[in-house]
């Protein structure tokens, strides 16, 4: 699996810089325009794993390369847990990167507008000063959630059908999941429950990004162990 993962990167690693460069520029843009720290970190958490996931994929299909890797010391299992660790990698990478974005920026906004801009970053949330970088850490662990569940309901369509005929089916298939999530949860009474816990998350700022997390993580390893069996059947 480590070879998976190596060659993985050593694939993106053409075109890395400017994939890493544009979300740092994006993120300081959206924080500057918008006054919104959360967005700006938010921005720069999604963006190079969401490119990275469908063009890692992107470049399986070109000039043969899914077909010769298959050639290699590596089994079909190794390929498709390979590509979810280097998934994972990516993720907490930038959810690094964000957090560090935002420890140098949250000093930088509370000097140029501590009453005026900044105040309005976290008005409605009314957390004093101290709070902020675990809002923020807790918002980048919501997004890094997203982006798993994402990658979760992508790859193995994409392990099974391939690119091309993957992308065009993950858009129905999270659509059809989420009406049937909302269905479940309007008609079985859960909602109200589900709101009696995000009450109680809401003490504990901090405890929603972990469970967050958590439960995208769960989800993910699941999603892991259906690629792989999906990829294993797969005819070339």
């Amino acid at each position: 699996m480590n070879a998976m993962i190596k060659s993985d990167l050593i694939t993106m690693k053409n075109s890395a810089a400017q994939l890493a460069i544009t979300p740092v520029v994006v993120a300081i843009f959206i924080t500057a325009m918008t006054g919104s720290l959360i967005a700006g970190a938010a921005a720069l958490t999604v963006m190079l794993p969401f490119l990275y996931i469908f063009s890692i994929s992107a470049y399986d299909e070109m000039n043969g390369w899914e077909r010769f890797r298959l050639t290699l010391p590596l089994t079909r299992h190794q390929v498709a847990y390979g590509r979810y660790a280097s998934t994972l990698l990516v993720v907490a990478v930038c959810a690094v990167i964000a957090l560090a974005f935002s420890a140098i920026a949250v000093p930088i906004m509370s000097a140029i507008s501590p009453d005026g801009l900044w105040a309005g970053v976290f008005a409605e949330t009314g957390a004093p000063d101290e709070n902020v970088m675990v809002l923020l850490a807790s918002a980048i662990g919501v997004v890094m959630a997203l982006l798993l569940v994402v990658a979760a309901l992508s790859y193995p369509l994409i392990m099974r059908f391939g690119m091309t005929k993957g992308t065009r089916l993950a858009p129905i298939a999270l659509i059809l999941i989420l009406a049937f999530g909302f269905w479940l949860v309007g008609d079985s009474g859960l909602l109200d429950g589900l709101g009696g816990i995000l009450d109680g998350l809401a003490a504990s700022t901090a405890l929603i990004g972990v469970v967050a997390v958590a439960c995208a993580l769960v989800l993910y390893v699941l999603s892991a162990l259906l690629s792989a069996r999906l990829y294993d059947k797969r005819q070339f």
